[in-house]
């Protein structure tokens, strides 16, 4: 999103909308390891992903020109300053216990 602003007032402007793209099926990786799941009913399941890095891919919406300001910089400023924003939202699903859950 980036912000406008018009006679004095702030406005939020929605450029565009992807989803997350995953290099690799973190559940199928972790079927690979010879562990049943990533999470157990117990919650004693922490170390499998505490201090993990989970890698993912935001692409830019292909809004126009959006993805050559972005490719360029233009979108920012002299002294630094961003002029395009990315929100990132979680989206929830239910966890999924055993191998039967897992979406593969």
């Amino acid at each position: 999103h980036t912000t406008e602003y018009e006679h004095g007032h702030k406005r939020t402007v929605v450029l565009g909308e992807t989803l997350s793209t995953y290099p690799f099926n973190y559940e199928l990786v972790n079927k690979r390891k010879a562990q049943a799941t990533m999470i157990t009913p117990r919650g004693k399941d922490n170390g499998k992903f505490w201090l993990s890095s989970l890698r993912f891919d935001c692409p830019v919406p292909n809004n126009g020109e959006l993805r050559n300001i972005v490719r360029s910089g233009d979108g920012v400023l002299s002294d630094g300053t961003a002029t395009i924003y990315v929100d990132i939202v979680p989206i929830r699903t239910s966890a999924r216990f055993g191998t039967g859950e897992i979406y593969g």
